[in-house]
């Protein structure tokens, strides 16, 4: 009984599902012709331009003090007494190499 029913149910679902797909109805209308933009939409050249240009700078920017920081070289007494803990108590002038 209880199959049977199912099976109705299954079978009648099938055939309003038939009849629907051999409908050509279209329920799709055209409100309005489209026309072509003024300028385009994408790429902003002048944005674009702007912003990789700052972009660019706040790499090298940030490329530059990595290098910096990461540099052990001694240039300046204050570097030496920093490095050391010491106080630089002489210092001897730089000569040149080339023979006079």
């Amino acid at each position: 009984e209880s199959a049977q029913r199912a099976y109705d149910t299954v079978l009648a679902r099938l055939t309003q599902t038939s009849l629907e797909s051999q409908t050509t109805q279209s329920y799709v209308s055209t409100l309005t012709q489209a026309t072509p933009p003024l300028k385009p939409s994408s790429p902003k050249l002048l944005l674009n331009s702007i912003l990789s240009v700052f972009v660019g700078a706040l790499l090298a920017l940030a490329a530059t003090f990595a290098l910096e920081f990461m540099d052990r070289r001694v240039r300046t007494l204050d570097d030496v007494e920093m490095a050391l803990g010491l106080t630089v108590i002489g210092v001897m002038p730089a000569t040149s190499d080339s023979p006079k």
